[in-house]
């Protein structure tokens, strides 16, 4: 599944400044508990932690009718059960952005800081939906002539008008026409991946569990956007070598690294510095390529090594030490991670 499309490792500074956000928001507001609020006033919403409405970006009322406007979508959910495509929907981490709609009930789309929980910009509207596209048509102006002039100043506020439903595997996505081409080169693992305004697409929050199959599938008209992933197989496998990797701290470790051969070139699309997966390796093993020619290039694969410097792969959930396979000729590779089969 995709997990990885906006989940970056937060490091301890991060959380610590999350932390101490979220006891600041938890003493702005009184803990007694109201209807559809949590003891710190925050507003539960039904999806995730609840969320504060204390930002510059709208007033109370915008914020009540949107309030209003999320649950009546919901109302309208058994209505819509018809229509795949309806829903809640999820892009981001650190901020993350949920746009909820139904064919009937309209829309509503909410910008969160999740550190705080609180809720930087908000629209609703209503909806027109049909096969090929899901209209918004917003009733909050997306200018920086908004209440207290920051509405819309930032570019994760500013509101696409038109998605693309599209379908990959069991997943569903809402992509917008900008974002065609840089969703084909993620989902083939083609080049580094770039969310060009921080709004390129949306994933369903029913699908995270479910796994993406094959490519996606568009609706007609986007094919010359097309991108599908390399696929390779190790055709030869070079001498393997002990390599002292340098820490932070000054300390160091080892892991072993092996040369290897692979049957796809630049003739395919290959370039240094991409990343091809082994298909269903359980041990998430990847070759780092350090040369191209025409229809073949080599790479290294690394891998971790017990105190006794031989290949072994720590499995955190038995906290032991495990075996790797041999590596051989006739492994299957492929650009894709979320192709690879290795979750």
């Amino acid at each position: 599944m995709i997990k990885s499309i906006n989940s970056p490792i937060i490091n301890l500074k991060t959380t610590t400044f999350c932390v101490a956000l979220l006891l600041c928001s938890f003493c702005c507001h009184s803990a007694k508990a109201q209807e559809d609020h949590d003891q710190y006033g925050r507003w539960i919403n039904g999806i995730t932690e609840p969320w504060t409405f204390d930002g510059n970006s709208y007033t109370k009322e915008e914020a009540v009718a949107f309030q209003q406007k999320w649950k009546s979508i919901a109302a309208q959910g058994p209505v819509d059960v018809h229509n795949e495509w309806a829903g809640d929907y999820v892009r981001g981490d650190l901020h993350k952005t949920y746009l909820r709609w139904s064919s009937e009930a309209g829309f509503a789309y909410v910008y969160v800081f999740t550190c705080s929980t609180g809720v930087l910009g908000i629209n609703y509207g209503r909806v027109d939906a049909s096969p090929v596209a899901i209209r918004l048509h917003p009733e909050l102006g997306m200018s920086t002539s908004r209440p207290h002039g920051h509405h819309g100043g930032h570019a994760a506020y500013k509101l696409p008008k038109k998605y693309l439903p599209v379908r990959w595997g069991e997943q569903h996505y809402l992509v917008t026409e900008n974002g065609v081409a840089a969703f084909y080169r993620f989902a083939a693992g083609l080049g580094e991946y770039q969310i060009n305004s921080g709004e390129d697409f949306f994933l369903k929050t029913d699908d995270y569990a479910k796994e993406p199959e094959g490519m996606p599938v568009f609706p007609p008209g986007y094919e010359r956007f097309v991108r599908k992933p390399v696929e390779a197989k190790i055709i030869s496998v070079g001498p393997k070598r002990l390599r002292r990797v340098p820490t932070m701290d000054g300390s160091y470790f080892y892991d072993s690294v092996t040369a290897v051969k692979f049957s796809a070139g630049k003739a395919d699309g290959v370039s240094k510095g991409m990343t091809m997966y082994v298909v269903g390796s359980k041990f998430s093993e990847k070759i780092e390529i350090t040369k191209v020619r025409k229809h073949s290039a080599w790479g290294i694969i690394s891998r971790l090594v017990d105190d006794n410097k031989i290949e072994k792969d720590w499995n955190h959930d038995t906290r032991q030490w495990q075996d790797y396979p041999e590596i051989s000729g006739g492994w299957d590779l492929t650009t894709s991670i979320y192709l690879s089969k290795q979750f």
